[in-house]
């Protein structure tokens, strides 16, 4: 829900705030000094601190649908509060007091996100609404600041409400995508990285496939199969762009290039039913 939440706010930034993307970051990082340090164009970062359970929207009723001569009984959902702190950095300090109230403007006026916007898998039981530069946020923001250890900026707080199903169960195992470092017991000892990836292959009408094999192209190989959901989790050598090769049981395969520094680094592959010309297939993002 969250990384999906970000995806709607990022957009509603650019698109409401007229904000070039080619020109100003959108970050969810958390704003330490040596990330800080790293940024090389303009960022708005919201930093997600907090979440904690809204007790004054709690409701103690259930909900009754009627179907087909059913009558089925739901808890009403819970309410979270994720709490953000949003700053904006460049280096002309008036570019960024500007992109702050720029910001601040369009997220007034969004006093609910429309359910809309998120993705068809997120079911949404009631409103996400959210509060902006509230005297009861239940933030101070130079706490913030002090307990990252780096110095003080101008921000303010922004509250979003989400909804929380309780009778919602998760059905599909929880996967990681991120980089990690490691040392080398192969080598010269030195300090290595490797991406993990995940994604799912489907054929060209969409239908997901099974116990079809991804592997990297390049040396050293490292490969897996899919699951029964079309899912695979892969370790890749390198960050960067790299090149996978996808292989179904029945003989058909094809290669792609993927973008590891794609955020998350989750991609879906489409198999064709026979090999394109010069081999290679779209990974679709």
């Amino acid at each position: 829900m969250l990384p999906e939440l970000h995806e709607v706010l990022k957009k509603l930034i650019y698109a409401k705030g007229q904000i070039n993307p080619a020109e100003v970051d959108v970050s969810f990082e958390v704003p330490s000094k040596d990330w800080t340090d790293k940024l090389v164009r303009p960022t708005i970062n919201l930093y997600l601190f907090e979440l904690q359970e809204n007790t004054e929207l709690r409701q103690a009723q259930f909900h009754s649908t009627r179907t087909n001569g059913h009558t089925q009984v739901r808890a009403a959902p819970r309410r979270v509060d994720a709490r953000y702190v949003v700053t904006a950095m460049t280096t002309d300090a008036d570019d960024a007091f500007r992109l702050l109230w720029r910001v601040l403007g369009v997220l007034m006026r969004a006093p609910e996100l429309d359910a809309g916007l998120f993705p068809d898998d997120v079911v949404l039981d009631a409103p996400v609404v959210a509060r902006v530069a509230q005297a009861d946020s239940g933030v101070k923001l130079l706490d913030v600041w002090s307990a990252l250890s780096t110095e003080p900026r101008a921000g303010f707080c922004y509250v979003v409400t989400l909804p929380v199903d309780l009778e919602v169960a998760s059905e599909a195992p929880f996967v990681f995508g991120r980089t990690f470092g490691f040392r080398s017991l192969t080598h010269d000892g030195g300090p290595e990285s490797r991406t993990l990836i995940h994604g799912t292959v489907r054929d060209a009408a969409g239908v997901a496939l099974k116990d079809v094999t991804v592997a990297t192209v390049a040396e050293p190989r490292v490969g897996t199969t899919t699951d029964a959901a079309g899912g695979f989790t892969l370790r890749t050598p390198e960050s960067g762009k790299v090149g996978v090769r996808i292989t179904h049981p029945d003989g058909r395969s094809t290669t792609t290039e993927l973008d590891l520094d794609a955020k998350p680094p989750s991609f879906d592959l489409v198999l064709p039913a026979e090999e394109p010309k010069g081999g290679r297939s779209g990974a679709r993002r």
